[in-house]
């Protein structure tokens, strides 16, 4: 399931809920989630996710946001499979 995390979604906000369902964690923005679910992330998700930030950082570019996203959502779909039950 894709989503895209929306900036204008997220810039308003100084603190937003932990982005697993169900988590109502606060985490500041520019963190996708709460330290307890971020350690539930697969490292090779974690890797893709901070690289493609770290490239949208430098380099400004829709592609490079895009990415970060995808490995965003795979983030927290990763985090919610493991805790569905």
């Amino acid at each position: 399931m894709e989503r895209m995390l929306g900036k204008t979604q997220l810039e308003d906000l100084e603190t937003h809920d932990c982005h697993v369902e169900g988590c109502e964690e606060q985490c500041m923005f520019g963190i996708l989630m709460c330290p307890h679910h971020w350690a539930m992330v697969p490292d090779d998700i974690v890797q893709r996710a901070k690289r493609h930030l770290a490239a949208y950082a430098v380099d400004g570019q829709r592609g490079s946001l895009r990415r970060w996203q995808r490995a965003a959502c795979a983030a927290i779909d990763a985090v919610n499979a493991k805790t569905s039950g």
